[in-house]
């Protein structure tokens, strides 16, 4: 199984429960391990970035609850609605850096 995510991650919630529409372009952490869940396939547990208001679906019920998370509420979200913040390839992202710094250049000033 491939997953989008890894423990740790930042990444921006990319989908979300319907009423729950607020919360995309978020930024969270991820914390793991994740969990397979029955109808949402992989969920990480996430922690938001921004002490802004949360919106979830509460437990008892389908109405909407809008509320201040911390890192002490538990939340769920489906890897496949998080895209992370890293590089594709870091290594790629060092060497095309390390190209661009290298001495052999030469600056051309122009008066």
């Amino acid at each position: 199984m491939k997953l989008r995510c890894n423990d740790g991650d930042l990444a921006i919630i990319i989908q979300d429960y319907p009423g729950c529409e607020q919360n995309i372009g978020r930024v969270v952490t991820v914390r793991g391990p994740f969990k397979l869940q029955t109808d949402d396939g992989p969920t990480w547990l996430i922690y938001p970035e921004c002490p802004e208001p949360w919106t979830y679906l509460s437990y008892f019920g389908d109405h909407i609850v809008t509320r201040h998370i911390t890192s002490t509420n538990i939340v769920e979200h489906p890897d496949a609605w998080l895209l992370p913040l890293r590089p594709q390839n870091e290594s790629k992202c060092i060497a095309h850096a390390e190209t661009n710094d290298s001495p052999s250049k030469k600056s051309v000033v122009m008066d």
